[in-house]
């Protein structure tokens, strides 16, 4: 991400019968831009974290499709960028609440009645030593990857916290496993309830049990 991108491109995938996709529909992007985390807002606009490891003017952008058939869209600032939203990763909409990890920080974002965004609320701040990638939100609870800035400063984890920023947060432990994509297996991918991760650094796919 400290190059800038020959192409930005977003894509929209119909599953088919069996493996196969019904149909892979793309549009370039005019600003040619990384993005990272993206979340549905509503049916035609999705929330979307530019990645830009020193931040940016912009910490999450609206892409409001305009045309179904075309994927034509524009794009406008949600979120203004801040010092304290450093390497922008996970974004997940639930309940009328943005949940955003920007850098070392888990925050709980209001979401207005016209999709503008609220104040932005910290609800887990990770140790100095430590830094949030994706999360996963179910019920009342946010679980977040958390891994260290060196691998084997501090335990790398899964760390749950309560919505409302307000209890202490219990860490299912990775060890030297740093942690990438989450999500919470509703049981249609093996176990209900447990958690199914990707690692960036070491690679596989990985099952966890709260």
């Amino acid at each position: 991400t400290l190059k800038p991108p020959k192409r930005a491109v977003l894509f929209r995938v119909k599953p088919g019968a069996g493996s196969t996709a019904a149909e892979v529909k793309t549009k370039d992007f005019a600003s040619k831009r990384w993005y990272n985390g993206m979340a549905m807002l509503d049916a035609s606009t999705l929330l979307m974290t530019p990645s830009n490891l020193l931040g940016s003017d912009t910490a999450v952008v609206k892409l409001k499709i305009t045309s179904s058939s075309t994927l034509a869209h524009t794009v406008s600032d949600w979120l203004p960028g801040s010092i304290l939203y450093l390497i922008p990763n996970g974004i997940q909409v639930a309940d009328g609440h943005l949940y955003y990890v920007g850098g070392q920080s888990l925050y709980r974002i209001k979401i207005t009645s016209a999709g503008a965004a609220g104040i932005p609320f910290l609800i887990y701040q990770a140790p100095v030593n430590k830094v949030l990638d994706d999360l996963s939100v179910w019920g009342d609870w946010v679980s977040v990857t958390e891994i260290g800035l060196v691998n084997g400063l501090g335990l790398n984890s899964i760390t749950v916290v309560n919505k409302t920023g307000l209890t202490v947060p219990y860490k299912i432990l990775t060890g030297m496993t740093q942690l990438s994509s989450l999500a919470r297996d509703p049981g249609s991918f093996g176990a209900t309830g447990s958690y199914v991760a990707t690692s960036y650094f070491q690679g596989g796919i990985l099952r966890y049990y709260p």
